[in-house]
């Protein structure tokens, strides 16, 4: 199982994200994750899935995009709308051929005219699933003054080192790569053990509870390694420090 990922359920990290998403909503900014509207970039299986968990949770998915632009939904995307890309996508399409083949209110926007979906668009909390550093200092700053209320980094690295800083000094929430994204490996870990255990594949289904109560400790353990230090709400500090205690306690 490659990079921590099983063929058995591929959706694992984007789950993960919207699971650690879901719990630091609640938990830091007392607000269930259920009606907030979401910006997601991407339209691989990061974001569709992603999406798709965001979905089921009660959020409001309203952005995607490709290399051609990207696409807004005032009204959020349905789970219609995400098979529908993934089948496009299967085929080499672009979420421009999409947008022009649905009549909803559903609005393209071309790279050509510039800007980002963080710019451009007013939503809750911030999803960047494309690459390294996609999310720069301009995007983190026009996503504060839309009045966004937390970034998650489903790919990793997803900001800029200033982007960051952009965040921590204006009080976004915000939850770092290696905290937010390692549900591949959470649910890989759980098939395996199941696998080995009882000479049976877990169902997607009991992997998906167990990605769940993953996420959330991954989150919680975060939170306290933060809270410890006194950076209470700083999740990156969190990241790192608990990183370290757990390396540290491996060689004591």
């Amino acid at each position: 199982y490659l990079f921590g990922s099983t063929e058995e359920f591929p959706e694992g990290t984007g789950f993960g994200c919207a699971y650690f998403a879901e719990r630091a909503m609640n938990m830091h900014l007392n607000m269930e994750i259920s009606g907030l509207r979401c910006l997601l970039s991407g339209a691989g299986m990061l974001a569709r899935s992603t999406a798709t968990k965001l979905l089921e949770l009660g959020a409001v998915p309203v952005t995607l995009s490709d290399t051609t632009g990207f696409i807004h939904c005032e009204s959020g995307f349905q789970i219609e709308d995400i098979d529908a890309i993934a089948l496009l996508k299967e085929h080499r399409g672009s979420l421009h051929d999409f947008a022009r083949n649905h009549i909803r209110d559903i609005k393209f926007f071309p790279v050509s005219e510039g800007g980002s979906v963080w710019g451009r668009i007013q939503g809750d909390i911030a999803f960047p699933c494309i690459s390294q550093g996609e999310l720069n200092v301009d995007d983190a700053t026009a996503l504060e003054q839309n009045n966004c209320q937390a970034v998650f980094e489903c790919a990793d690295r997803a900001c800029t080192t200033n982007a960051r800083i952009i965040f921590e000094d204006r009080g976004l929430l915000f939850g770092p790569s290696k905290a937010v994204n390692p549900g591949a490996i959470v649910a890989s870990g759980y098939f395996l053990d199941v696998l080995s255990k009882e000479g049976r594949k877990a169902t997607k289904d009991e992997m998906d509870q167990n990605l769940r109560t993953g996420m959330f400790e991954i989150h919680d353990n975060v939170s306290k390694a933060a809270e410890k230090y006194d950076m209470v709400g700083n999740l990156k500090a969190g990241a790192n420090l608990a990183s370290f205690l757990r390396i540290a306690e491996k060689e004591l």
